[in-house]
C-alpha cells in the first residue's frame, strides 16, 4: 500500500512505498534547482520526488510561477483552476498525462517544457504561450 505525505495543501505520492515517515515532509523550496537558469524566478517550486499533481491540488492559489520537477508524470483534473496570478509554469517531460481541466479559469499563462509533449499539448488546447525550455529568454522573465 501506498501512503502519500501531505504537504501544504497538495498531496505527494512517493516514488516508493512509505510505511512510517522517519521526518518531516519535504517542503517546497524557493530556490531554482541547478538545473534552472539562476535568473528564471520561480515563486513555488514543487519537491523533487513528487510524482503526481492531484486533483483540485492548487485550486485557486496565488502563486506566478510554478516549477514543477523532472519525474511528475501526472497533473490531475482542476489542479491549477482559477490560480489567477499564474503566469508561468514549468512542465517536464516526464508529464506524459494532463486532465485537460488541468488550467480551467486560467488565463495568459506560459508553458515552459520540451517540445512535442503533454505541457505542448496543454497549451495549445488551452490557448498558452509555449516556450521550449531550450529556448528560454529573459523576457519571458519579466
Amino acid at each position: 500500500m501506498v501512503t502519500a505525505a501531505k504537504i501544504g495543501f497538495i498531496f505527494v505520492v512517493p516514488a516508493e512505498p512509505v510505511t512510517e515517515p522517519s521526518e518531516e515532509p519535504t517542503q517546497p523550496s524557493t530556490e531554482a534547482p541547478a538545473s534552472e537558469p539562476p535568473d528564471t524566478p520561480y515563486d513555488f517550486i514543487l519537491p523533487e520526488d513528487i510524482r503526481s499533481i492531484r486533483d483540485y491540488a492548487f485550486d485557486g492559489a496565488d502563486m506566478k510561477a510554478v516549477y514543477i520537477p523532472n519525474g511528475c508524470t501526472e497533473i490531475g483534473a482542476y489542479a491549477f483552476q482559477d490560480c489567477k496570478s499564474l503566469q508561468k509554469i514549468r512542465i517536464p517531460s516526464s508529464v506524459t498525462s494532463i486532465a485537460p481541466t488541468a488550467f480551467s479559469g486560467c488565463k495568459d499563462v506560459t508553458v515552459v517544457g520540451a517540445a512535442a509533449s503533454a505541457a505542448e499539448d496543454i497549451a495549445d488546447s488551452c490557448g498558452f504561450g509555449f516556450v521550449a525550455e531550450d529556448t528560454l529568454s529573459p523576457d519571458l522573465l519579466a
